[in-house]
């Protein structure tokens, strides 16, 4: 299979692109890890292969509306 059937085929499956797919899991097991109460910025960065704390930043706002350590607050407060 070539690649353009390949992503064709995957978007009429699922619904949206690979490439939104692959950012949804991505999100959803950021948010995952955002739930241990022992969890850093740092720990997340490098968990997820960001290079830089600055990269990281700029995913969580343009994902999340908000930095890391906003994000993590945020959960944090919702769970108890």
């Amino acid at each position: 299979m070539g690649r353009s059937s390949f992503f064709t085929k995957f978007k009429n499956v699922f619904g949206i692109t690979a490439k939104q797919w692959i950012v949804k899991q991505r999100n959803r097991k950021i948010l995952d890890e955002v739930m241990r109460p022992d969890v850093t910025v740092k720990e997340l960065m490098v968990k997820f292969m960001f290079d830089s704390q600055v990269q990281f930043t700029q995913y969580c706002k343009l994902h999340f509306g908000c930095t890391p350590k906003q994000l993590i607050e945020r959960y944090r407060i919702e769970k108890q």
